[in-house]
């Protein structure tokens, strides 16, 4: 059984990659060559930690509609509505009912090394792809 964390992980990454410059267009969904192209900022095909960690870093920041330096479980599922509060929940680690950036990414930092499956250190498309299908 997958635990809260990888549930939100996993049901929210293709949401957490597509956030970004996706915003500017009416199109939501993206295929994860197109993920790829907006996360990969030095276009080596590879998302690598730095890369991984700005993206969320955006999300995060997006998400955070009120631009307060916080997420309340409103925020969360305004765009990721197939979560239920208790998954949000269990990001939320200290329990207070804000999930702050350093919640958000440890929960998503953390399981990086899940999504790389190969274990080098980045994200390639063929993860990507897995990822996002």
């Amino acid at each position: 059984m997958k635990s809260a964390k990888y549930i939100i992980l996993y049901g929210g990454i293709f949401f957490l990659f597509a956030v970004g410059t996706v915003l500017s267009q009416t199109k939501q969904s993206m295929n994860s060559e197109e993920i790829m192209d907006i996360t990969d900022l030095d276009g080596d095909d590879r998302i690598d930690v730095k890369e991984y960690h700005h993206r969320i870093t955006d999300v995060y920041f997006f998400l955070d509609t009120d631009k307060d330096g916080k997420l309340t479980v409103v925020e969360i599922l305004r765009s990721m509505p197939h979560l239920d509060s208790d998954q949000i929940g269990n990001a939320d680690v200290d329990g207070d009912n804000i999930v702050t950036i350093y919640e958000f990414r440890y929960v998503l930092y953390k399981d990086f090394e899940a999504m790389d499956t190969n274990q080098d250190g980045s994200l390639d498309k063929q993860e990507m792809k897995a990822v996002v299908e």
